[in-house]
């Protein structure tokens, strides 16, 4: 027999309450009683301190705006100009956990930093990919340039992505370097005649839709060390293009002249998208 609290009585087997009590202290017993009294009363439970620990394993579409962007149907409009969301940021100051953004504009190129197999190429894939469900192919045009394990392929098909340039494909590189410097002046020029200093400002003084232009490389120390010649005009785009518009990202292991910035704070922690369920980078 046991007997609750409230005086209730009730009549258990003495094996099984012997072995459901074993280790339950008085606190435990009076905490679940108290619990048990306060929902039943309707009584709100407090706020924890503390959110939960970010997951393991988050996918894409997790983090994804869902009044905007790719329906399944068409683009929707977005109030955010490519800035996709790569991941979900804790921040415990405020407990808070939102999506992690990358505001390509206003940070200019991306750098993105880890040891082999920490998610690299797997952040370039989710950067592309969150592009291409917030905004149409006539906003966004994708370049990638491939010089890592050949992931970037997968993108291909993405109506947004101009063409995939890989390590021995020499003639296609040459040719994007050389339409990208193209581009680069064209902008300068079109910029100047319309009297603004941004793309969004261009495209609302003009109503003509210029795209954003982001350029994925994986593995651009490679592609200095196997095309040299190029390394110049490269770094000249680089360096000049974030003024209009054009965007690089890609790992690195070390800084060097292309101007990059960091996604995150010190004081937060972050954890990266991945594409599919069955990858997680971590940032």
């Amino acid at each position: 027999m046991l007997v609750d609290l409230d005086g209730t009585r009730r009549a258990v087997d003495a094996r099984s309450s012997v072995e459901a009590l074993h280790d339950v202290t008085h606190a435990e017993v009076l905490a679940r009683y108290l619990r048990r009294m306060a929902d039943q009363a309707g009584t709100v439970r407090l706020s924890p301190i503390w959110l939960a620990p970010l997951r393991d394993r988050v996918v894409l579409p997790e983090v994804l705006d869902p009044g905007a962007g790719w329906d399944g149907a068409e683009w929707r409009p977005s109030e955010r100009w490519v800035e996709p969301a790569i991941g979900v940021v804790d921040d415990p100051a405020h407990r808070r956990q939102s999506p992690l953004r990358i505001d390509l504009p206003r940070g200019g190129n991306l750098a993105i930093y880890g040891a082999p197999g920490a998610g690299k190429t797997t952040t370039l894939l989710t950067l592309a990919l969150a592009l291409a469900c917030d905004h149409t192919p006539a906003d966004v045009n994708l370049h990638l340039v491939d010089f890592g394990g050949q992931a970037l392929g997968a993108l291909s098909a993405l109506p947004h992505v101009g063409g995939v340039v890989l390590a021995n494909e020499e003639e296609k590189l040459v040719r994007l370097v050389r339409h990208l410097s193209a581009e680069l002046a064209r902008r300068k020029a079109m910029f100047g005649e319309a009297g603004v200093a941004t793309l969004p400002a261009y495209r609302t003084a003009t109503q003509h839709h210029v795209p954003s232009l982001v350029v994925l490389i994986d593995n651009l120390p490679a592609l200095v060390h196997t095309y040299p010649d190029l390394e110049d005009d490269v770094a000249q785009i680089v360096q000049q293009g974030a003024r209009w518009e054009f965007t690089w990202s890609s790992p690195q292991r070390r800084r060097r002249w292309c101007g990059c910035g960091s996604p995150t704070a010190s004081a937060k922690r972050s954890r990266c998208v991945s594409p599919t369920a069955r990858t997680t980078a971590r940032c």
